[in-house]
Parts: structure tokens; sequence; C-alpha cells
């Protein structure tokens, strides 16, 4: 909470710590909260040793040898697959940096503490056969006998059960990066039921799920009044560096804006491919605007990467540069982040949320 380095030395002589919003978010890794005491959890510095591991050579490791031995052996070897090689390599560099397999046990363990609070957690993939949602989380998607909140889904931990996905496979199942994650197997009892790829293939935002929410909060109100006291906050981050547009993106405008100028070349051809490829992204402002719609501009924080004269690369591995050039993004002031054409607005928004976190209960 706010003021907490006010209150600091007097709760480290009580031996009670006290921590600023600040410090939970950036505190360094080394130094103690008090004397003798045990120094701050810090998640940025979790976040930049996890991030900073090398995901892709055991990709390419699997991918060169034992999953390329499977193309030619006729029955499936579960330990071949390039796609487990990549959720090894999460659980491994989760377990290096936190101590903990959380990454490598079952998503609903996740929830089993009942004493510590935990965000509720929607994981969105695609369905390769029909192109319906497939969302593994917490929450019941589908109540039997009452209108679905969540439309034209399927619940992966439904038809799972009674077997449990781990986290790191729950995660990889809406993250199938296209060739380098083979699209996954759906088998329950032995009988393949479809198969799954990233929930990029649906709209790659994920803000359908949140609108749904945003949606059903009104109709819970009817079943307990409590609700109506839920202030809802929507927190979107947008990882893909976007281009400042010299034009807004208007079909008016289009022949001027460099993003969107129609392309004179194979155009019979290539027109149906680069449809469903940018159906995708209008799919996800869609929803990102509707859900600006139910919240309004106070409550709907956006948060992004300006592409400028330097691209960030956001690959398999966050450089400790990349990680730099992200961060400066949040900073106010750095001039970068108070550029007119950059419709982010960052470091606003995030002195937004520790506002709200720093606010005294009730208000």
């Amino acid at each position: 909470m706010r003021g907490g380095r006010e209150r600091d030395r007097a709760g480290c002589e009580e031996g009670v710590r006290v921590l600023d919003v600040d410090e939970v978010l950036a505190a360094p890794a080394g130094g103690d909260a008090c004397r003798g005491g045990k120094a701050p959890f810090s998640i940025e510095a979790k976040a930049r040793d996890i991030l900073g591991e090398d995901f892709l050579s055991p990709v390419v490791a699997a991918f060169l040898y034992p999953d390329l031995a499977q193309r030619f052996i006729p029955l499936p070897v579960y330990s071949f697959d390039r796609a487990r090689a990549l959720e090894q390599a999460w659980e491994r560099a989760w377990h290096k940096h936190t101590g903990s397999n959380r990454f490598a046990e079952p998503l609903e363990r996740l929830w089993q503490d009942p004493s510590a609070w935990t965000p509720a957690l929607l994981l969105n993939a695609t369905w390769v056969e029909t192109g319906k949602r497939l969302i593994a989380s917490n929450l019941r998607l589908r109540v039997p006998g009452a209108d679905e909140d969540f439309v034209d889904v399927e619940d992966a931990r439904e038809f799972f059960a009674p077997r449990s996905l781990r986290l790191s496979t729950a995660a990889h199942m809406s993250a199938r990066f296209t060739y380098v994650s083979p699209a996954g197997a759906l088998k329950k009892s032995g009988t393949l039921h479809g198969h799954v790829v990233d929930g990029g293939y649906f709209e790659n935002s994920g803000a359908t799920a949140t609108v749904e929410i945003l949606e059903t909060l009104p109709l819970m109100e009817n079943e307990d009044p409590r609700w109506a006291k839920v202030d809802p906050v929507v927190i979107h981050i947008s990882n893909e560096p976007v281009a400042v547009p010299v034009v807004p993106g208007t079909l008016e405008k289009a022949p001027e804006n460099l993003n969107i100028r129609p392309s004179l070349w194979l155009n019979e051809s290539l027109s149906p491919i680069r449809a469903m490829l940018n159906t995708r992204d209008a799919r996800g402002v869609h929803a990102r605007a509707t859900a600006y719609w139910h919240v309004g501009s106070e409550n709907f924080l956006h948060f992004g990467l300006c592409r400028r004269s330097a691209n960030i690369p956001l690959g398999w591995v966050l450089s400790r540069s990349t990680q730099d050039r992200m961060k400066a993004q949040l900073d106010a002031s750095n001039p970068d982040t108070r550029v007119e054409a950059c419709s982010f607005d960052n470091a606003g928004d995030l002195d937004k949320i520790r506002a709200r976190v720093s606010a005294p209960a009730g208000k």
C-alpha cells in the first residue's frame, strides 16, 4: 500500500514488513527487508530471470533429433514430442528461479490453498476441426440447465476430467506457435477427438472471454446484491510492437497508410490468405473495443509497445536490451512515452493501477 515507506521503520521494529506497491513490483533481488529479515520478493526480478532463459534451443534440439525420428516410427513416442520439450523447458526455468514445481503441477492446484487469493485464469486455444474456442480455466464455463455465459466454447478441464492438465500443458495449448509447436492431439480414453492450436487463430487478444465475463457481472447481481459493488477494471496488455501510423487506419485513408495500403501483387491468389490472417487481428480489436465500451475510459487500461526507429524483438529469448526497451516505455520521464502519435499511455495507466491499489478499503 502507498505510504509503506513511512511506516516501514516502525513496522520492521515490530517484526512486520509493509511493502510499497513499487517495491513489490520492482524491489531488488538482494538486500534485507528489515535487519536480519528476508529480502522482499521481486516480481520483476523473477520475471526477468525466467523470461531470460533460452526456450528455443530445447525445441530445435527435439525437432532435429527425437521428433524427427518420430516421423519414421509408426507408433507415437510421447517423450520424442518437441511440444513436450518446450513445456519441460518452461518447467525447469520456473523451478530454477522460484524453487517450486508449480508449472509442472496440475492446473487446478493453483487454487488449492483457500487462504491465498489467486486470480481466475482462462487460457484460450482453438479447436482445429471446428474453429471454436477451447478454454482451460478454474471457472466453470458451462452450467448444466443454464444459459451459457461463455458462448460456443469447449471446456478443456471438463473434457479431460478426471485427468488433469499440467499448468505448462494448459499454457502451451493456448500458445502453440505455428509449426514450431505441432497441433496438439485431444485424446480421451485412447480415442482422438480433435486437435488444438494457438488461441490466436480465433482472435489474438483474449478479450472475447473478458467481454463475456463483463456481460455476466450484471446477471450476478440478481443472485447476490453484493455484486453491484463490483467496479470492473480491464487491464489489456498487447505484446506486439505497433508501428505508429502516419494517417488513420480508415478505408478512406488506406492508400496513404503504410500498414494497410492495398497490394497490387498477386491480389487474386493472396487475398483469401491475407483476409484470414487479418481477420483474427480484427476480431481482437473488436473484442477490445467492446470491453472498452463496457467499462469506460477510466477503467480500461491498455498497455502496449510502440515501434519506432528500432524494433523491439519479442522472440524466444527476451534479451536484456529488449527488456530495458520495454521497461522504458513504462517510464513517464522517457520522452518516447509522451509521443502524441503513440496510442498507449503506459505510464499514466500504471499510475492509475498504483492509485487503485493504494486507495483505502471501500474506496
